[in-house]
């Protein structure tokens, strides 16, 4: 249900009834709707995947547009097998059959054609994102709003065609790169590079031609502020397309991630994605690896029904982890290797803990009065004399106000033995050797 979109006269919306919309869920799984559909694609283990759009955004001539995992982010045979074989076929058929394919972008400045176009990766919350994510090459089409209802299907039509074409010839091929894909995370050999949990835009572009229509800036009288006016006048536009993306922040993959039993919505997603791993059964104690976390912020508003943390610092620590009957040991060397480390690799956009499953190791939950604090604290510097003069610099950065002596006592107990130790602690251990 785009604004403005011609057709069809009944329109869905683009959220659940709950509000979540599917395309942002495919790795939190908060929708029923999408755990169902990944329930299906973990059962069937498709070979290709297909999703279809309809979008908005700037006009142009081409009723539909694509996206596909092509920037380095999914496995390299697939991201050539992409690049070589399927889009430079699967464009020619789409020509021969009167639907001209273009790449899915953005205008690098929101409404604005003179600034360029730009693609990025999808993340693993995406459909195309999460194919990838698990050794699947797949494609996003979007449809466009302005085009005729029949002309979007008929062109969808077209694409399953064409690409069914394409499938009944290279499936062999496709196959053995699949099973290549999923062998080099089955043998552990993802481990042994660093993996890329972000990517960065860079200010790298080549040019292209745009078959879009002649447009006219102006300057509207309702808001004061330049708009773009398009006419039905074909116009061909040579601009800059920047695709180039690098990878941005790396992570170093463990052999195995412990989940512990308390944690059970986090084993319960996973067991939902087809994640292999293997429950205790008795009481155990582990030293695991894990982070600390400090500076953490959080969203200002919600974001797909989850209050998101959005920046921290992280310190690898070792801890001793008491471990219940239930607790689950996941080994990286799985099919389903990218996912895991994109869940739980505290340093993914899509990772379980800046979707806010995790918010609650950040509350603090006791505290100390200040007339038991103030002994408490006296015992502590005739203890360890230095903390006196620690605390007399930590004192004169406090301002005066009604929460000074709360801030004064709480230096304290924060170094006394009732502080709660795995507060800002990531719960998720891992072995590293």
């Amino acid at each position: 249900n785009r604004i403005n979109q011609n057709g069809p006269k009944e329109m869905g919306w683009r959220t659940t009834a709950t509000n979540l919309n599917m395309n942002r869920d495919f790795l939190k799984l908060d929708a029923p709707e999408t755990a169902y559909l990944v329930t299906l694609f973990n059962r069937w283990m498709p070979d290709f995947f297909m999703d279809i759009h309809t979008t908005n955004g700037g006009d142009y001539q081409y009723v539909m547009t694509y996206m596909v995992e092509d920037f380095g982010n999914i496995d390299s045979g697939l991201t050539d097998w992409l690049q070589e074989s399927y889009i430079p076929g699967v464009s020619a058929l789409m020509e021969e059959a009167g639907f001209p394919l273009f790449p899915y972008v953005v205008f690098m400045q929101w409404h604005d054609p003179r600034t360029g176009l730009r693609s990025r990766p999808a993340s693993a919350r995406f459909s195309v994102g999460y194919a990838g994510a698990r050794n699947r090459a797949g494609i996003l089409v979007e449809t466009h709003m302005l085009k005729p209802y029949h002309l979007r299907v008929e062109g969808s039509r077209q694409l399953i065609i064409q690409t069914a074409e394409i499938m009944g010839r290279e499936h062999q091929a496709l196959r053995d790169l699949n099973n290549r894909a999923d062998h080099f995370c089955i043998s552990g050999k993802i481990t042994e590079k660093p993996f890329a949990v972000t990517y960065q835009l860079t200010d790298k572009a080549v040019p292209v031609e745009l078959h879009g229509f002649k447009y006219h800036i102006k300057t509207s009288d309702l808001t004061g502020l330049e708009r773009v006016v398009y006419t039905d006048t074909p116009e061909v536009h040579t601009m800059n397309w920047y695709r180039h993306n690098e990878p941005d922040r790396h992570v170093a993959l463990p052999r195995y991630y412990v989940i512990p039993a308390q944690w059970s919505e986090i084993i319960n997603r996973l067991r939902q994605h087809g994640v292999e791993m293997t429950t205790l059964n008795r009481d155990t104690t582990m030293e695991l690896h894990t982070w600390l976390f400090s500076d953490v912020e959080f969203a200002s508003a919600p974001f797909e029904g989850r209050h998101r943390v959005t920046s921290f610092h992280q310190e690898e620590v070792m801890r001793t982890f008491l471990l219940a009957p239930g607790t689950v040991i996941i080994p990286v060397h799985q099919q389903s290797a990218r996912l895991v480390a994109h869940a739980l690799e505290p340093a993914s956009p899509e990772s379980y803990l800046q979707w806010g499953f995790f918010n609650a190791i950040f509350e603090r939950k006791e505290y100390a009065e200040a007339h038991i604090m103030d002994g408490i604290a006296r015992t502590m510097i005739k203890e360890n004399p230095e903390l006196e003069h620690e605390f007399n610099l930590f004192k004169e950065t406090v301002p005066d106000g009604p929460r000074k002596m709360w801030e004064l006592y709480f230096w304290f107990y924060k170094r006394s033995p009732w502080w709660d130790p795995w507060k800002d602690v990531y719960p998720v251990g891992s072995v590293r050797q």
